[in-house]
C-alpha cells in the first residue's frame, strides 16, 4: 500500500512541516476503520527509519513529552495516563509530586484506572496494566481526576479518535461524562505523533469528542462541541480557554 499524498489544511498552512498539518487518508479507506488503522500504522512505521529511530524520533519524543508535561504542570493534580504499545507515545517520567498519574485496567468490558504501584503485568491485548498482586495499586476515585492522556489509533481536526477497536475508552469517556461534577469535568486530550493527525476519523454517533490532541509537531488543539477552535494555538494557563 502506497502512503497518499499528505495535504495541510488552510487553518496550518502557515506552518511549513507536512507533518505540522494533518494527512489526508485515501477516501477509500475511510469507510473501513481496520483499512484506516493499517494506513495511519504505516505511516507511523515510514517515518520510523534507522536514521529517524536513532535521532528524529528521539528529539520529536522529548519535544512532545516536555509539552506532556507543561500541560500536566498548567493543571496539576490526579490523570489518567496509559502505558505505550509500540508506535505509542511513551508518556513521560514525573519527578513532581504536584502530578499524580493512574494507569488502566481491563475489568471485563470496562476500564478501571489506579495509581500508587510500580509493578506491571502484561495483559492478553499486549499492554502492560497495573499487577494488583501488588498491595501498594489503589483504585481512584473519578471525581478527583482532572485530565485524561488517551492513546489512539489517529486522531482528527474535529477532536475525534479511531481507538484500537475494543471500544474500551470510548465506553470509559462516555461513563466520566455522564458523571455530575461540582467544577470543571476533566480534560481529555489524545496524544499522538503527528502522523496520527489525519483529516477526518469515521465516528459513530456515540463516540465522545476530546478536548485536543497534543502531537509532537503541532502544539495543542482547543476544539468546541463540534468544531475546531484555535487550531494549532499552544494551551493557555486557564482551563477551557480557546
Amino acid at each position: 500500500m502506497t502512503e497518499a499524498s499528505k495535504q495541510t489544511s488552510d487553518s496550518m498552512s502557515h506552518v511549513a512541516s507536512s507533518l505540522d498539518g494533518p494527512g489526508q487518508a485515501p477516501v477509500s479507506l475511510l469507510a473501513s476503520k481496520a483499512d484506516l488503522r493499517r494506513w495511519v500504522q504505516e505511516r507511523i512505521s515510514t517515518s520510523m527509519t534507522p536514521a529517524s529511530v536513532a535521532g528524529g524520533r528521539s528529539a520529536r519524543l522529548q519535544e512532545l513529552q516536555a509539552r506532556i508535561e507543561r500541560l500536566l504542570s498548567m493543571h496539576p493534580g490526579l490523570w489518567l495516563g496509559y502505558r505505550a504499545k509500540s508506535n505509542e507515545v511513551q508518556l513521560p517520567s514525573l519527578a513532581t509530586t504536584a502530578v499524580q498519574m493512574a494507569f488502566p485496567r481491563v475489568a471485563g468490558d470496562r476500564l478501571e484506572f489506579w495509581q500508587g504501584g510500580r509493578k506491571f503485568e502484561l495483559s492478553k491485548f499486549g499492554v502492560e496494566e497495573p499487577d494488583l498482586s501488588d498491595a501498594s495499586w489503589s483504585q481512584v476515585d473519578l471525581a478527583k481526576v482532572v485530565g485524561v492522556l488517551v492513546p489512539g489509533v489517529a486522531f482528527d481536526l474535529l477532536g475525534q479518535r479511531l481507538g484500537r477497536g475494543g471500544g474500551y475508552y470510548d465506553r470509559f469517556l462516555r461513563e466520566l461524562l455522564s458523571m455530575r461534577w461540582s467544577g470543571s469535568r476533566p480534560l481529555m486530550v489524545g496524544i499522538g505523533w503527528a502522523e496520527q493527525l489525519i483529516e477526518q476519523v469515521p465516528t459513530e454517533e456515540h463516540d465522545v469528542i476530546l478536548d485536543g490532541v497534543l502531537t509532537d509537531r503541532p502544539t495543542i488543539w482547543r476544539f468546541a462541541t463540534t468544531s475546531p477552535a484555535g487550531a494549532g494555538r499552544e494551551l493557555s494557563g486557564k482551563k477551557g480557554e480557546q
